[in-house]
């Protein structure tokens, strides 16, 4: 047993888990690029509108109406901070 720790030692440290690590480096690039290079299969948004939900579009109109409601529901005047919330959440249709 002392032979083969002794042999160990002057080898250095054990080299797979580098190897793995390397390995699994050169994966993750590999497959970034490709989702960076090849074409996407999403579909184009139909004209008029903003969103798809479960594959259905929703018009721009509808969304602007959605967050419209969302102001009239509010008691206080609404603040920079629901705006950006609203952003955050709406995306593309929060026009107030």
């Amino acid at each position: 047993m002392s032979a083969s720790r002794s042999r160990r030692s002057l080898e250095g440290p054990p080299r797979r888990p580098l190897v793995l690590l390397v390995l699994g480096a050169l994966a993750g690039a590999g497959l970034a690029a490709a989702g960076l290079i090849l074409p996407s299969r999403r579909a184009a948004l139909p004209a008029g509108a903003v969103a798809l939900v479960n594959g259905e579009p929703i018009r721009a109109d509808d969304c602007e109406r959605m967050v419209q409601g969302l102001a009239n529901d509010r008691r206080e005047a609404i603040t920079a901070a629901d705006r950006g919330l609203w952003r955050g959440k709406i995306g593309a249709c929060a026009p107030i």
